[in-house]
């Protein structure tokens, strides 16, 4: 009777191999991950790759490369990219999902870390050839109740420490499972971070990086209190026909200009693009089947030709002004000229507006239309009616140092002025320059 002989630790090294797994091998695969893997769960996510690590014939290993996942902290921080590069060039990303060691362990030293560089070594050719496109990065998770992450650590993946405990529970939520675990990352391409977070991929990069729509990203609660602000204006629609509240197609068209969106077309896209749950929040109309529509071009065209501009130009500036918070301590008013306008029945001349904005934080606090045939100087009243300036310091060029203007900030609205003088002001500068003799100011950076 022959007796076999088992293989030694490094018989397995040198002769184990990695492969794809072929379709027919595909259920008995499953089958052995949902009986033998701690999460008894085949089923992969997005774009994904399924091997096997052989020795003689027998599965010593089984494992899987899938879709990264859509959130993730400690890698964002790490790849440093934005919203909309993670969104265009998360499948440049993928996920060890599945790791099935099949001997008993510490049977075979050094084996888990020996099939998982196996893997790696083959895996960009692998996934080009079924996706198109190559990987620049890999993660994975370790259960900290059950595994040390030994064979990652050997195979030079860097950890950045534990998820939140969080997973995925619909299209808009998570929920916490209870169970941490620690992240392990390793590039797969020397360059792998710069290219992530790169403002603009090179090529051959750039030909697969996708165009996703950017979506709206303002909350519930937001969108909410955006729907109430302009849900309380004056509706220049005929009371019949209307499907959407003004509040919704406001803070909808609100949104969009403020995501980039430029004409109504643009704006009914970014409507279309809304979750079930924003379009919910934003009352828009409910279908027989329980799903909310999205408002098209004419509703927008309709409501946005017909709306009084002061008036929603007051509801936005007042929304401003309560969002910032505390009171600026120092404003600046500017008049320009709006981009894309042009004189029209009513007006002469291209849309000008004067506005006074917060030094801090870049907040317009109020905005007026100029006149025709005028300037900034008789608008400074209006523009500064609604503003509480008590100590607040007012600054302007040269075309508002007038002394009507000074008095006005300074005796109706109690505050101050720092206006510029120009040489054209001869006489201001000539007394300027009698006062402050010498240097006052330094124009050097304060030293001490």
């Amino acid at each position: 009777m022959e007796s076999t002989k088992k293989p030694t630790g490094q018989d397995v090294l040198d002769n184990i191999s990695v492969r794809l797994i072929q379709e027919h091998e595909k259920p008995k695969w499953n089958e052995l991950i949902e009986k033998e893997h701690y999460l008894h769960n085949a089923r992969l996510v997005g774009e994904q790759l399924r091997y096997v690590a052989e020795f003689e014939g027998e599965w010593l290993a089984l494992l899987s490369w899938s879709g990264a996942a859509y959130h993730l902290a400690g890698r964002d921080q790490w790849v440093g990219w934005t919203h909309m590069q993670r969104r265009n060039r998360l499948h440049f990303v993928v996920s060890n999902s599945r790791f099935l060691l099949r001997t008993a362990r510490g049977e075979y030293p050094n084996l888990a870390s020996r099939i998982l560089r196996l893997s790696l070594q083959r895996l960009d050719a692998d996934w080009r050839e079924p996706y198109g496109h190559g990987l620049l990065l890999a993660e994975t998770f370790v259960d900290i109740e059950a595994y040390a992450g030994t064979c990652y650590k050997a195979s030079n993946w860097i950890e950045l420490g534990k998820t939140k405990g969080f997973e995925r529970a619909g299209t808009d939520y998570y929920e916490p499972h209870g169970r941490p675990k620690r992240l392990f990352i390793r590039p797969l391409h020397p360059k792998a971070r710069e290219l992530l977070a790169a403002p603009e991929l090179p090529d051959p990069w750039k030909a697969h990086e996708r165009s996703f729509h950017p979506g709206c990203t303002v909350t519930s609660p937001q969108l909410r209190s955006l729907f109430e602000r302009f849900n309380a204006m004056e509706d220049p629609r005929a009371v019949r026909g209307r499907r959407y509240p003004i509040g919704g197609l406001l803070a909808i068209a609100a949104c969009a200009v403020l995501a980039g969106a430029q004409g109504y077309g643009a704006i009914a896209d970014y409507a279309a693009h809304l979750t079930q749950p924003q379009r919910r929040n934003l009352r828009c109309r409910k279908r027989r089947n329980g799903a909310y529509d999205a408002p098209c071009t004419t509703t927008f065209w309709e409501l946005l030709n017909k709306i009084d501009n002061d008036e929603l130009d007051q509801v936005v500036c007042n929304a401003l002004r309560e969002l910032q918070g505390a009171r600026p301590e120092a404003i600046a008013i500017d008049g320009k000229t709006v981009r894309s306008t042009r004189p029209d029945e009513e007006h002469q001349s291209k849309l000008n507006l004067f506005a006074a904005l917060a030094h801090d934080k870049a907040i317009v606090q109020n905005q007026v239309q100029i006149a025709d045939k005028s300037n900034e100087i008789p608008a400074l009243p209006e523009l500064l009616a609604p503003l509480d300036l008590d100590g607040t310091l007012v600054t302007a060029d040269a075309l508002n140092t007038q002394r009507e203007s000074a008095r006005h900030i300074v005796q109706d609205k109690g505050g101050h002025y720092l206006f510029t003088v120009k040489d054209n002001q001869r006489s201001l500068r000539k007394r300027i320059e009698q006062r402050l003799s010498g240097r006052t100011f330094s124009h050097g950076p304060p030293h001490g």
